[in-house]
This record gives C-alpha cells, structure tokens and sequence, in this order.
C-alpha cells in the first residue's frame, strides 16, 4: 500500500526532510498493513453478543432556535453568519 506522506504532511502543516519522509512512510505503511492483517486475527474469544450496538433513537424537535440566540453564542460574526476560520487552504 502506498501512502502519500507529502500530502499528508501538507495538510497537517508539517514539514520533513528526506530521511523523516522514509522513516514515517515505512512506519505509516508497517501500520496498514497490520490493520488490513486484523480482520484474520484468530476470534476464538470473540463474544458476538458484547458486539451488538443498541443506537440511540434520533428525536427531531419542532423547537426552532432563533438567529439572533445563535449569533449572540458566536465567537465572531460578520455578515449575519457566524464566520469561522479557514481550515483548508487549497
């Protein structure tokens, strides 16, 4: 499995040098291929019963929230919206 270090590390702001860039590509690879190997970890000990999820129930409400109760909670607001920052920059 190939993984795309650089793009990684862009969006995570990081920076490496080349000999890094190896290191954490062998380890990030190392890692996937332990995670596509768990599925065909012996389940011998598996309790299926302790798997089952019960979910919540979604109760939608009519309740509505007022804009201004929304905008007077914002950090910062700028057009009648809440502004937020930018997260990507491409």
């Amino acid at each position: 499995m190939t993984i795309d270090i650089e793009k990684i590390a862009e969006l995570s702001h990081l920076e490496f040098n080349d000999e890094e860039l190896l290191l954490i590509r062998k380890d990030m690879e190392d890692i996937a291929s332990m995670v596509k190997e768990l599925p065909s970890v012996c389940t011998e000990y598996y309790d299926d019963s302790v798997a089952e999820m019960e979910l919540r129930s979604d109760n939608v409400s009519e309740q509505m929230i007022e804009r201004d109760e929304i905008l007077a909670n914002a950090p910062v607001v700028y057009n009648n919206a809440v502004a937020v920052p930018k997260a990507v920059k491409k």
